[in-house]
């Protein structure tokens, strides 16, 4: 009988160690950069696509550190002009050919990714202070 108890304890346990790692996780990926963004230390990537002058996928804010190294790529299923606020960065955008734009994110504050000719905000770029 008294193994029996220790192995109900040990069961509890593992249940609790189980639950606990499915916690970490889930931070860890709440933490993690929003989906269309990679980092790699100073480096972000964000890649954005729109369709019928508006973002698939709806609006997504990107969190960024000052000095990071952006890359940005939009690709649009009509032609239009790139906008980054803040950085007054201006780009053609032909239809359906991915237009690549990288700066250093110097600035620190809430800046729009916007397509002119729609009006529609792609993205919002949310940069800190180191």
């Amino acid at each position: 009988m008294h193994k029996r108890m220790q192995d109900k304890r040990t069961q509890h346990k593992r249940i609790h160690v189980h639950a606990i790692a499915a916690l970490v996780v889930a931070a860890a990926t709440a933490l993690a950069p929003a989906v269309g963004a990679a980092a790699d230390e100073n480096k972000v990537t964000i890649s954005v696509a729109a369709k019928a002058g508006k973002p698939v996928g709806g609006v997504q804010v990107y969190k960024l550190k000052r000095d990071d190294d952006v890359t940005l790529t939009v690709v649009a299923d009509r032609a239009d002009q790139l906008h980054v606020h803040g950085y007054e960065i201006e780009r053609e955008l032909a239809a359906d050919q991915p237009q690549t734009v990288k700066f250093i994110a110097k600035r620190t504050g809430r800046f729009s990714v916007e397509l002119h000719k729609s009006g529609a905000t792609l993205a919002v770029l949310e940069i800190y202070p180191n």
